[in-house]
């Protein structure tokens, strides 16, 4: 005991000394034990269980949860003192592991301000949050404010969306899976266009499809896109995500924007066996309308596939146009991925997306939605402004 004792602490201490460092990783680690690869990951495997990458990794994201808690440093500042060289993919990797975003994680300690750090650590990793019986007022308003925005939907009216996403979806065997027929996981779509700039555009048309796919209700199960964006990257097979979600059925694809010219394919596979059973292609001009005919003929032809009926009024809804003007769409959509990179800057940025969203087609519901949102996060999570001002003008 003594020994394995002594080879954890080593470990520790190698790792505690190079994490912040972003190019340090297994090969480092191996190098500076002075054991071979092989060795050193099988002995911390039969120790913890956990493989050399595994260890890294979530040594880095509960150094990241003290810094989140202690500091006022933004999230992308933190992501990279802990050696992650992306702040998008360090908040993938933090909602994995402790089941909800590093945005939620101090109004969340503020919620109970009895935890102490390694109370919140074990109950963010075991997903148990009590909240106690008497609560600061200002943190009943930004809790009840952020449900309530969810409860109308996620930017645009979102059916079966969980705007704080706590709890994720049942892991479940495959014999459950298959008595679901009509589950489905919509993973984010491929930006294949050959410009990183445009993941604003494929993120975007990936909720959009899973929005509309939410309206149908003979449809069981759609996961959400806060859900699925967790798989964006990462080399898990259909078969794992499938098992992890509680779907039946996966829908991937690829995304393409070249000047005004879309293209998008798309194939659904099943998730047990893994055999694709549908794969098209659609290709468009970059106008409203057309954008947004691709996004329902997508969600029914999904549904057909699924032998799901499709009701006229929810028919109607799927085809529903929410704005002519191309560029507020894209200002939107541009908004939204900006929320999603969860820092200060970023809701700033998004701010000021929306409100041009507005300024161009005035009638377009979701930037309004999207704006309010911003101002409850921006006031009573990251308190760009007063939690007064952030109430009011999100109402």
């Amino acid at each position: 005991m003594a020994n394995s004792s002594k080879f954890i602490d080593r470990l520790k201490e190698i790792v505690y000394q190079n994490y912040s460092d972003e190019r340090f990783g297994v090969s480092e680690l191996v190098s500076f034990y002075g054991i071979s690869r092989s060795q050193l990951h099988k002995k911390l495997k039969k120790e913890i269980g956990k493989s050399l990458s595994q260890y890294i990794r979530e040594f880095r994201l509960e150094e990241s949860l003290k810094l989140i808690l202690e500091t006022d440093n933004t999230i992308s500042e933190i992501a990279y003192q802990v050696g992650f060289g992306s702040p998008a993919y360090f908040n993938t990797c933090f909602k994995e592991f402790y089941g909800f975003p590093p945005g939620e994680v101090k109004v969340r300690a503020a919620a109970n301000s009895e935890l102490t750090r390694l109370q919140l650590h074990d109950r963010t990793k075991a997903r148990i949050w009590k909240l106690p019986g008497k609560y600061h007022k200002s943190v009943v308003i930004a809790i009840i404010l952020i449900l309530a925005i969810g409860a109308i939907g996620y930017y645009g009216l979102r059916n079966h969306h969980n705007f704080l996403n706590i709890n994720s979806p049942p892991t479940v065997i495959n014999e459950e899976i298959d008595s679901l027929p009509k589950t489905i996981a919509v993973l984010p779509l491929k930006n294949w266009s050959g410009n990183s700039e445009l993941e604003y555009v494929s993120d975007g048309m990936t909720d959009a499809i899973i929005n509309r796919l939410a309206k149908i209700k003979s449809i069981e199960r759609v996961i959400p896109f806060t859900s699925v964006l967790s798989y964006k990257k990462n080399d898990k097979s259909i078969k794992e995500i499938a098992k992890e979600l509680g779907v039946k059925n996966i829908l991937q694809g690829s995304f393409q924007l070249s000047g005004d010219n879309l293209s998008i394919k798309l194939q659904i596979i099943d998730g047990i066996s893994e055999q694709l059973f549908w794969e098209t292609e659609y290709k468009r001009v970059w106008k409203t309308i057309e954008i947004f005919e691709l996004q329902a003929a997508v969600a029914e032809n999904v549904a057909y596939n699924l032998d799901a009926q499709i009701t006229d009024s929810e028919k109607e809804s799927i085809e529903q146009i929410p704005t002519t003007n191309k560029e507020a769409y894209r200002m939107y959509l541009q908004a939204v991925y900006q929320v999603q990179q969860l820092s200060g800057s970023s809701l700033k940025n998004a701010r000021f997306l929306f409100e041009s969203a507005i300024a161009l087609d005035s009638t377009f519901i979701e930037p309004y939605i999207g704006l309010a949102n911003d101002y409850a996060m921006s006031g009573m999570v990251w308190g760009i402004s007063t939690e007064k001002e952030a109430w009011a003008k999100a109402k």
